[in-house]
């Protein structure tokens, strides 16, 4: 995140500065959901008591942390490709 506010700042004038602040607000609601519910929720599975049966809901409950982290990863992904992007547009400054 450092570094991506240090290149909004260096790119600030010129036609980067959007796919920037894209990615760094992508970021963010990112992480911000990492916090929320994939951190909590990945503590309360991998802290659940043994069982020698399977839990169905415990099983339910993986499978879906599961798809929903292949998602994020998928919107990592996207935010990726857009910073690279952007960041092949020219430096020249926009003009006003």
């Amino acid at each position: 995140m450092l570094l991506l506010v240090t290149s909004l700042l260096l790119n600030w004038g010129t036609e980067r500065r959007k796919f920037i602040l894209i990615t760094i607000g992508g970021y963010v609601l990112v992480l911000i959901a990492t916090f929320a519910h994939f951190v909590p929720e990945l503590m309360s599975i991998t802290q659940s008591a043994f069982s020698a049966t399977v839990d169905a809901e415990l099983a339910t409950r993986a499978k879906n942390w599961e798809l929903l982290s292949l998602v994020r990863l998928g919107i990592l992904f996207v935010l990726a490709v857009n910073l690279l992007f952007g960041l092949s547009k020219s430096s020249e400054p926009k003009l006003a």
